[in-house]
């Protein structure tokens, strides 16, 4: 079902090919994990969402897209997915895909600093930023 799946810029595109019976409207939920589950398919930690389905008729009664852009979270690079039929049957979850690309960025706190000022105190959180060499 999963070809494959990218990330960039904190999202993640995934290549579908889907299965099932034909011009029926089907579910697909799709999972980022921090690992494959170890039978290679697997239950996903992160619902990143869902996308409709519709296969087309035989023979194959197979649909192939590219989802819409999902917001991965950082450290979640493993995807899964599974599909649910118009009548609430829900199939087993597809093989685990590991996502190439860029990962997604990872913000760390580095503490927190209170302000004062005349409409009140307030927590700043602190955050590493980059090195720009340009500015610099």
């Amino acid at each position: 079902m999963l070809n494959a799946a990218t990330i960039a810029g904190g999202l993640v595109t995934i290549d579908v090919t889907f299965n099932s019976t034909p011009g029926f409207a089907h579910t697909l939920e799709f999972f980022s994990s921090p690992a494959c589950d170890p039978s290679g398919f697997g239950e996903g930690t992160t619902s990143l969402g869902i996308q409709s389905a519709v296969p087309g008729p035989s023979p194959g009664c197979s649909t192939s897209f590219t989802t819409v852009h999902f917001a991965i979270p950082a450290g979640q690079s493993f995807i899964t997915a599974y599909a649910r039929d118009p009548g609430g049957r829900t199939f087993e979850f597809s093989q685990c895909v590991l996502a190439t690309g860029a990962s997604p960025p990872v913000v760390t706190t580095l503490g927190s600093r209170k302000i004062h000022g005349g409409a009140g105190t307030f927590d700043l959180a602190l955050a590493p930023t980059p090195n720009n060499p340009t500015t610099e």
